[in-house]
């Protein structure tokens, strides 16, 4: 096989809080050789540490400010709504496998996050999964994907809308879903890495297996008794899926590394930790406390047709047992009916009496020339109402404990630099451990904070990637570096 080939595989989420206690009870054999024989340790992700932009940092070497992408979303000052979906074609910076295609090294790259649509590369590419579309990937060459159809992009089973998870009997059918398409897709990677190892010359090869990140959002209560969200019931059939998850995303690396063959370097990777969420922060309720926001008044919820899964109106009939039975496509077909709809964010704010708002990440200021009806002036203004906000979000206390639950108020410019940072947050900021808090958008909420509980726990926020919340949580990429497991 040669002594040159390099492989890089990522583990999504990844969080020595769970491997090393998985290591030390011989439950991932390969984690435990490559840490033995290698070396292994924390980093600090980007902030915040999500998946875009975490994983781009990794494969460019590069901050957020260099090459364009501080979330999931793009242009995110055009819109108060937070821009549209950020794409591959987004960002503003060569990747290794660019950079190694340029050099005539031929690659393998799959399902690595931030690589929708595929690059042209000297090599192979399956494109990460696009965000709302879990049966979307493309190839390059486009005539890949008809060559492993069989693999990776067998029929999956259809997932389960996370608003389900509120429907009286139909949670079990929610995350007996997410469990199942994830669990295909975690083992469906790996089968696809190899294939197109056997089949393809080959110097280097990435592949993420983003299913860890999936099965700790949703699962993570289930696990862990401490969590206000647990539910010892469910807890019996749901307890040990992220560590089941974990088991197999280790079985899934060891069985790549044979297919390599003695010689290639091997480098496991994460592009976040994780961290319990154990209540909510509703930080455009406190801009709004603060005097820097001001609802309009108008109405959240008018009536209008939606799309209504057969599973809902099973469930709402209180026959969700049958959902269960149903085939994934029957039970996920949608049929139109009357509901209540919330209106879009940005007509629940009076733009011109609001000085600053809370995005789903951190905070903007509402700047003329920026924002689409901005009032505060650029320059001192703008200085000041930052300098304002920073001040108080210091004084925040947990209202439990009375312990401030501030760790670091961040201004743009101090954690990114580069041509780009216009379409950051103008401020990020830091919850201090082991206070476990995840802010939020709402504005209805009539609290500022709400503890988590297993009524109304929202799946994909039972476990939280949080900003810097130590770096032993922060297990990632930043800038030039990565971690070594």
């Amino acid at each position: 096989m040669g002594t040159n080939k390099v492989i890089i595989i990522g583990i999504d989420g990844g969080t020595f809080d769970i491997i090393r206690p998985m290591v030390e009870r011989g439950e991932l054999p390969t984690l435990a050789s490559i840490m033995e024989t290698g070396t292994s340790g924390n980093l600090i992700s980007t902030v915040p540490p999500i998946t875009i932009p975490a994983w781009v940092s990794c494969v460019t070497g590069m901050n957020p400010g260099k090459f364009g992408l501080f979330h999931f979303l793009k242009d995110t000052h055009k819109t108060y709504d937070e821009g549209r979906l950020s794409t591959s074609l987004d960002i503003k910076a060569r990747s290794l496998w660019t950079i190694m295609s340029n050099e005539g090294k031929r690659v393998i790259v799959v399902t690595v996050p931030g690589t929708y649509p595929p690059s042209k590369v000297n090599g192979v590419m399956v494109s990460s999964v696009r965000p709302n579309q879990p049966a979307a990937v493309m190839t390059h060459p486009t005539e890949l994907y008809e060559e492993i159809k069989g693999a990776i992009l067998s029929e999956r089973p259809a997932i389960a809308h996370p608003k389900w998870f509120y429907e009286d009997g139909a949670k079990e059918v929610f995350l007996d879903r997410t469990l199942a398409i994830h669990s295909m897709f975690l083992e469906k990677v790996g089968e696809t890495v190899r294939y197109l190892m056997r089949t393809r010359d080959w110097d280097f090869l990435m592949t993420v297996f983003t299913s860890t990140d999936k099965f700790q959002h949703y699962f993570w209560s289930y696990m862990d008794p401490s969590h206000p969200a647990h539910d010892p019931v469910l807890s019996k059939k749901y307890g040990d899926v992220i560590y089941d998850g974990y088991r197999k995303a280790d079985k899934a690396i060891g069985e790549i590394m044979s297919e390599a063959g003695d010689g290639a370097t091997v480098m496991v990777v994460s592009d976040h930790g994780f961290a319990p969420v154990h209540k909510f922060f509703y930080t455009n309720k406190w801009l709004q406390s603060i005097g820097l926001l001001t609802p309009s008044g108008i109405g959240a919820e008018p009536f209008s047709f939606v799309p209504v899964s057969i599973s809902q109106i099973l469930s709402k009939l209180g026959l969700h047992y049958l959902a269960r039975t149903l085939p994934f496509k029957v039970a996920g077909f949608r049929v139109p009916a009357l509901r209540r709809i919330s209106r879009p964010w940005s007509e629940r704010i009076d733009w011109r009496k609001t000085k600053a708002y809370a995005t789903s990440l951190g905070i903007n200021i509402n700047l003329k020339g920026i924002e689409p009806e901005g009032i505060v002036a650029p320059g001192r203004a703008y200085e000041d109402v930052i300098e304002y906000i920073k001040q108080e979000l210091y004084k925040l206390r947990d209202p439990g404990t009375g312990d401030p639950i501030i760790k670091t108020v961040y201004k743009k410019g101090d954690v990114y630099n580069g041509p780009y940072i216009e379409d950051a947050d103008d401020i990020l900021f830091s919850f201090n451990s082991p206070y476990q808090f995840l802010p939020q958008k709402d504005i209805d909420s009539p609290d500022l904070f709400r503890e988590l509980n297993r009524e109304r726990s929202p799946p994909q926020q039972l476990r939280g990637d949080i900003p810097d919340k130590r770096t032993s949580r922060n297990d990632g990429c930043s800038d030039q570096r990565c971690k070594y497991i």
